[in-house]
């Protein structure tokens, strides 16, 4: 350590989700408490200070500085060294971060805080009642962002230049609103297309409306309303699958009795879906979930999407996009036909740069859906490859990996490839991908299944990999677990195998240096073609009659679809959605 007067330079590194949760500010207040001065950044790396004082008070910083992180934040790495240094500034500063890294940070969208929410409802503050409320600690991040490090100038926050009140705050260490880099207000902040009042009364009697949140569309409507709901399964083209219902406030969410959850639960940074068990009936179980005993719930994201409400206390509130479809995101690209469907829509001039879906969890924690909030996720691997290596996911419940320098980069769900539209928006995320990390694809790896659309794309490229469907889950999980060693079951509907039959029961033994197939269920014969995917009754009759007329498979999918016409023949004749068996059984 090489000292100047009695002064050192320490230089600070920290990797993991530190972008868009407060962290510079965090870590500016510690420094300045500390007597230290110096600059502070975001880069693609991550946060990254050069801070100088004395050895006593820099000592001081290193030992108390993760006391006074930002709740969201998860610290992966940290780095601190003593360096070398010129000449010592007279101050503490942000300074603009880098473009280029060999490592990268991403944030997720948050949803509101308790610190906002409670500006929102005090009306002496000169926030009261502003839906787009945000701060250090929330807003939105990911889908607002075109480019790296999360700066507000990479943003569509760069379109509401601040106020001079908010630029107050923006630069005063003291305030809680010190460098947060989405901060606005009524003044100067982003517009609702509609006044609020006029869409409580819509919605209040009976309207079914098209609005833009966080990131994208959504289909909002009264969940006490009979006709509300059929009209909106119409739209959606979803005839049993189960609604979301968003819950205006505690004292609303009381009323359901839910036992598996808590008002808490649903009221967090992320802030997602989550399923559990309901038998009340303040809401129609029988409409909004008629294939399961589970409802899906969630809290207000943000003060816009509890301004929606008035008198209402439940509001269904499900992606605003046709069947297939990903979820909408510009009014502008929006098809005239599926807008006449709607009795209003609600548009603000905040641009989405990042469409993104509500996450999706159940009462135990398990993620059905990674979406706001939980992705975008960066995981450190141990081995580097060589190439930028492009992974498609499979053609439902798709998503994207990246591999680049070390790090794999996983998108939020991103829909199921079943229109041009969802391949469009593959298409488009990738090109968002190869402009935030300045990168090309060296290499790119798809499901062995030669017929998915995912395939397809794949195959555009020249160097393509392909991965035995079933493997691709039995490694995943595995990496997910942290085992060094483990027998992995994998239970699935339908996957390509190796062997050009349809898999869907595999057993794998894995390790770091093994991979091996080592047993499968018994196979059995079910019809040929399409119908018995949407018919468990087909599956069931070839399994008793023992037909030897029909393709060869060992999916557990079709042994579940086939269990569920045994046990309730007369509930389930015609599947309509995924996973649909499996679920009335559960």
């Amino acid at each position: 350590m090489e000292s100047t007067n009695g002064l050192h330079c320490l230089e600070l590194e920290l990797r993991g989700q530190v972008q868009g949760v407060g962290m510079r500010p965090a870590l500016y207040k510690v420094a300045s408490s500390c007597h230290l001065t110096g600059e502070i950044s975001n880069s693609s790396v991550g946060t990254f200070a050069r801070l100088y004082g004395t050895s006593n008070d820099l000592l001081k910083f290193t030992q108390n500085y993760h006391t006074f992180l930002p709740h969201m934040a998860k610290v992966q790495e940290e780095n601190i060294r003593y360096v070398s240094f010129d000449s010592v500034p007279d101050s503490l500063c942000f300074v603009m971060g880098d473009g280029e890294s060999q490592k990268y940070s991403l944030p997720t969208d948050l949803a509101t805080c308790e610190s906002c929410w409670g500006e929102y409802f005090d009306q002496r503050d000169r926030r009261y009642g502003y839906p787009f409320i945000t701060c250090c600690e929330c807003g939105p991040r990911w889908s607002v962002m075109n480019k790296l490090p999360f700066e507000r100038e990479h943003t569509s926050m760069r379109d509401f230049p601040m106020c001079l009140e908010c630029l107050q705050e923006y630069q005063n260490p003291k305030d809680r609103r010190f460098f947060a880099q989405t901060t606005s207000c009524s003044v100067c902040g982003p517009k609702i297309s509609m006044g609020i009042d006029e869409v409580q009364q819509k919605l209040l009697n009976g309207a079914v409306g098209l609005v833009k949140g966080v990131g994208g569309f959504a289909i909002v409507g009264d969940a006490t309303n009979i006709e509300v709901i059929k009209r909106i399964r119409v739209i959606k083209e979803r005839p049993e699958r189960p609604l979301a219902v968003m819950v205006k406030d505690g004292e609303a969410f009381s009323k359901l009795e839910l036992k598996e959850l808590s008002w808490e639960r649903l009221n967090t940074p992320i802030a997602p879906i989550i399923l559990s068990e309901y038998d009340g009936n303040v809401l129609s179980k029988e409409l909004l979930a008629p294939t399961t005993n589970k409802l899906g719930v969630m809290a207000p994201t943000t003060p816009f999407h509890h301004s929606l409400f008035g008198k209402l206390e439940f509001l269904v509130y499900t992606s605003g996009n046709r069947s297939g479809d990903p979820i909408e995101y510009d009014l502008k690209l929006i098809e005239p036909e599926f807008l006449k469907e709607f009795d209003f829509v609600l548009d603000h001039d905040r641009r989405i740069y990042q469409p993104v879906d509500d996450s999706v969890i159940n009462s135990k924690g398990s993620i059905l859906r990674d979406g706001r909030g939980l992705s975008p996720r960066v995981h450190e691997v141990e081995d580097s490859l060589d190439d930028t290596v492009l992974a498609f996911g499979a053609d439902m419940k798709s998503s994207l990996s990246l591999s680049l320098k070390g790090q794999v980069f996983q998108t939020p769900f991103l829909g199921s490839l079943a229109t041009s539209k969802s391949v469009e928006r593959i298409e488009e995320q990738i090109k968002i991908l190869k402009k935030l990390f300045n990168t090309d694809i060296g290499k790119v790896i798809c499901d062995l299944h030669p017929d998915y659309l995912s395939s397809f794309l794949a195959e555009q490229n020249e160097n393509v990999f392909k991965v035995q469907h079933h493997l691709a889950h039995a490694e995943a999980s595995f990496y997910e677990s942290g085992f060094e060693k483990a027998h992995v079951y994998v239970c699935d509907g339908t996957g390509f195998g190796d062997d050009g039959e349809i898999w869907g029961g595999e057993v794998f033994t894995l390790s770091r240096d093994l991979t091996d197939h080592v047993a499968r269920f018994e196979n059995f014969i079910i019809p040929r073609g399409h119908r018995p995917y949407f018919e468990p009754g087909l599956v069931l009759e070839s399994l008793r009659s023992k037909s030897c007329d029909g393709v060869s498979t060992n999916s557990i999918g079709r042994w579940f679809d086939a269990m569920d016409c045994f046990c309730f023949p007369n509930d389930l004749k015609k599947l309509t959605f995924e996973a649909q068996a499996p679920i009335l059984l559960e």
